[in-house]
C-alpha cells in the first residue's frame, strides 16, 4: 500500500471548508501511470461515513499546475458507513499527457459541494503520470518562416470511421495578433506513426515561445469535441526570413 498525504483540518478548513466529523478515509492502492482513454482504478477505504444521503463520495484525478488545468472526477452516492470499494475513473481521451498529478478523495455534499467537505480530504502524492493517446515524440526547435516543420507522432485508438480528422499546428496565441499555421489528415489508422509536415509562410514574423498542438477533432463541430490531444512544450521559435 502507497503512504498517502492526509491534509490537517487546519488545511482542510483554509482549502475546501471542510466541515468536523469523526471519520477514517484512505486511498489504500493507486496506479502511478494512467492513459488517456482508459480507466485507473484506485482502491478507498473508510469508516464512520456519513449516514444520511446528503453526500457523496468523489474520487479526482488533478493538476492544476499545468493550463489548462486537469481534473477527471467520478462520484460514488451509494455507500456503507464502513467499507472499501475500487473505485474507477475514466480518464477522456482528451486528456493531455501531464506529470505531478494526484488522486484526491473526499466526501462533499451533494448540493453544497466543496463549500461543504467533510473533513479528512485526502490525497497521493503528486507522483502520478498521465500519458496521451496522441502523443508528439519529435518537432524542430527552430522553424525558418517559408520552409516546413516537420512533425512526428503517435496515436492508438482512434476511431477511424466517424466525424474525426487530425490536425496539426504551430501556434502562439500570447502575441497579437495570434500566430496559427494548420495542416489537417482526414485518412488514418487506429494506431499508427507518422510525421506530419506543417508549412509556414514566407512572410511569418520572427516569434519565440511557440508550441506545435495535435488533435483529433470533429469536422463539423471542431473544437467543440476533441477525440485526442498533444502539445508541445512552448519553446519554438520561428525565424523571419532574412532581408539581404
Amino acid at each position: 500500500m502507497r503512504k498517502v498525504l492526509l491534509s490537517l483540518f487546519v488545511v482542510s478548513v483554509a482549502l475546501w471548508g471542510s466541515a468536523v466529523h469523526a471519520m477514517d478515509l484512505s486511498i489504500d492502492k493507486y496506479p502511478t501511470t494512467v492513459e488517456s482513454g482508459e480507466s485507473a482504478d484506485i482502491l478507498v477505504s473508510w469508516k464512520d461515513a456519513p449516514s444520511d444521503k446528503e453526500f457523496k463520495l468523489i474520487v479526482q484525478l488533478e493538476n492544476w499546475d499545468v493550463k489548462p488545468g486537469i481534473c477527471v472526477v467520478t462520484e460514488k452516492t451509494e455507500f456503507r458507513t464502513n467499507g472499501k470499494a475500487v473505485i474507477s475513473l475514466d480518464i477522456p481521451g482528451n486528456t493531455p499527457a501531464a506529470a505531478d498529478c494526484r488522486f484526491l478523495v473526499a466526501f462533499l455534499s451533494k448540493t453544497e459541494g466543496w463549500d461543504n467537505a467533510l473533513a479528512p480530504v485526502v490525497s497521493t502524492e503528486k507522483d502520478v503520470m498521465v500519458g496521451s493517446m496522441l502523443r508528439i515524440e519529435d518537432y524542430p526547435k527552430v522553424v525558418k518562416a517559408g520552409t516546413n516543420a516537420m512533425v512526428k507522432l503517435s496515436w492508438k485508438k482512434i476511431p477511424t470511421k466517424g466525424d474525426y480528422k487530425l490536425i496539426v499546428q504551430l501556434e502562439n496565441w500570447d502575441v497579437k495578433p495570434g500566430i496559427c499555421y494548420v495542416t489537417d489528415l482526414n485518412s488514418f489508422k487506429a494506431r499508427e506513426s507518422r510525421t506530419i509536415t506543417v508549412p509556414v509562410p514566407a512572410n511569418a514574423k520572427g516569434v519565440k515561445e511557440c508550441r506545435f498542438v495535435a488533435a483529433f477533432i470533429s469536422t463539423t463541430t471542431g473544437w467543440d469535441d476533441v477525440f485526442a490531444m498533444g502539445r508541445s512544450n512552448k519553446e519554438v521559435t520561428i525565424e523571419k526570413q532574412s532581408t539581404q
